[in-house]
C-alpha cells in the first residue's frame, strides 16, 4: 500500500456543512460539536433515526413535567444505526439474592476516530420494589371493585398474577434495561425531552470502512471478511477490552418497570401471548436444501462441495472472485462460504426435492 493513503485526511467541507445544516435544524446530532479529522481508510456516514412521539405508537414513554422517554424501540435503532456491537462473553446476569436480579451490558462502538471502545450499563430488578409499586397502583385502577370483599380478593389476586409475569420476564427486562443504559451513555442522549425536541430526527454520524481494493492485500482481507474467514487468513486476535468510552448511566431514570394506574403489566414485547407465538414460529421459512444438503454432508468433503457448487449456480456467483479453488477450501473455509453464499438473491429456483 502506498504511504499516500494511510494518512488522515482532513474532514470534508461536505459532511461539516451537512453536520451543521441538521444543527440548524435543531435535530438531535448525537456527535461532538469537535469534529476532528476522517481517520485513513474510512468515509464519513450519516444515519437518521426518526421518533413518532404519538402515545399509541411504543416508541416514547411519559415522565413527569410533561416530558418523554425514549423506548427500547428506539433505543435498538439508533443502537443498529451506530453499529453497536454488544460482546456476549463479557455480559454478566444473575441473581444476586433471592429477589434482585442483575444484568451488566457491555458493548463496543466506534468513535469518529474510529477508535473502538467498550460502553457499559448496568440494571437491577428489585421484586420487592416491583410488588410494592403494584400494591400501590392496582388499588387505583378502574377496575378496581370498590366494596368488600371483592376489592381486597381482586387487588391480591391482581398482584399475584402480574408478579408471576414480571418474573417469567425478569431477565429480558433486566437485559433491556442495561443495554438502553449503555447505549444512551454513548452518545450522551437525554433521559427526557420534550415532545417537541424529540419529535426532531436524531442525526448519528460515523465513520465507515473504506478500502482501496485494487491492492491485492486488502482486496485478500475484504473477501476474508465476507467470507467469514479473517482467522483463517490471518490468524485469530487477542480479545482486548478497552476502557469504556463514557461512564456508566446508572442514575438516569429507566423505561418504567411497571406500567402505573392505568393498565397491568404489559409482556408482548418479551414474549407474544401463545396463539401469536405459534402463528410466528409457522410463518416461518422452511430452511433451504442446499443448506440441508451441506448439514446432512458434514465429514464428507466432496458432497459439502457439492452442496455450495448448487449455490454457487443458484445465486450466479462469479467464481472469480474466489482467491483460491473450492477444493482447496478447509471445513471452516466451506461453512463460511456457505453463509456468505445465503444471504445473496437467488438467481434460480433451488432445486428440490433435497434428497
Amino acid at each position: 500500500m502506498s504511504e499516500s493513503t494511510a494518512v488522515a485526511i482532513p474532514i470534508s467541507e461536505k459532511w461539516k456543512r451537512e453536520v451543521e445544516s441538521y444543527e440548524k435544524q435543531k435535530y438531535n446530532v448525537l456527535v461532538p460539536r469537535e469534529i476532528g479529522e476522517i481517520p485513513a481508510f474510512h468515509m464519513p456516514h450519516m444515519s437518521i433515526v426518526q421518533v413518532n412521539p404519538a402515545k399509541d405508537a411504543g416508541e416514547t414513554y411519559p415522565l413527569p413535567g410533561g416530558k418523554l422517554g425514549l423506548s427500547k424501540v428506539i433505543l435498538d435503532r439508533i443502537a443498529q444505526a451506530g453499529s453497536i456491537t454488544w460482546i456476549p462473553d463479557a455480559c454478566k446476569s444473575g441473581w444476586r439474592t433471592a429477589r434482585k436480579y442483575h444484568y451488566l451490558a457491555v458493548g463496543v462502538v466506534k468513535g469518529l476516530d474510529a477508535v473502538r471502545r467498550t460502553i457499559i450499563g448496568e440494571k437491577e430488578i428489585d421484586l420487592d420494589v416491583i410488588e410494592e409499586e403494584l400494591r400501590a397502583s392496582v388499588p387505583r385502577r378502574e377496575k378496581c371493585p370498590g366494596k368488600e370483599p371483592e376489592r381486597s380478593r381482586w387487588i391480591e389476586t391482581t398482584v399475584r398474577d402480574e408478579m408471576i409475569s414480571f418474573k417469567k420476564h425478569v431477565a429480558a427486562r433486566a437485559e433491556s434495561g442495561a443495554k438502553n443504559r449503555a447505549i444512551r451513555s454513548a452518545y450522551g442522549l437525554k433521559s427526557s425531552y420534550t415532545p417537541e425536541e424529540i419529535s426532531r430526527p436524531f442525526v448519528i454520524p460515523r465513520v465507515v470502512p473504506s478500502f482501496d481494493v485494487s491492492d491485492p492485500e486488502v482486496k485478500k482481507m475484504v473477501l476474508g471478511d465476507a467470507l467469514g474467514i479473517i482467522p483463517e487468513l490471518y490468524g485469530r486476535a487477542p480479545e482486548v477490552l478497552l476502557p469504556p468510552a463514557l461512564p456508566a448511566a446508572t442514575d438516569e431514570p429507566d423505561e418504567p418497570d411497571t406500567a402505573g394506574v392505568g393498565a397491568p403489566i404489559q409482556d408482548a414485547e418479551t414474549e407474544p401471548p401463545g396463539g401469536e407465538r405459534e402463528a410466528a414460529v409457522h410463518d416461518q421459512p422452511p430452511p433451504d436444501p442446499d443448506e440441508v444438503r451441506f448439514q446432512e454432508a458434514q465429514g464428507d468433503t466432496k458432497k459439502e462441495q457439492e452442496a455450495l457448487i448448487r449455490l454457487i449456480a443458484r445465486k450466479n456467483y462469479k467464481t472469480d472472485k474466489l482467491l483460491k479453488p473450492l477444493d482447496q477450501f478447509s471445513k471452516e473455509q466451506r461453512l463460511g462460504f456457505l453463509k456468505h453464499l445465503l444471504t445473496m438473491k437467488d438467481v434460480q429456483p433451488p432445486e428440490l426435492p433435497w434428497n
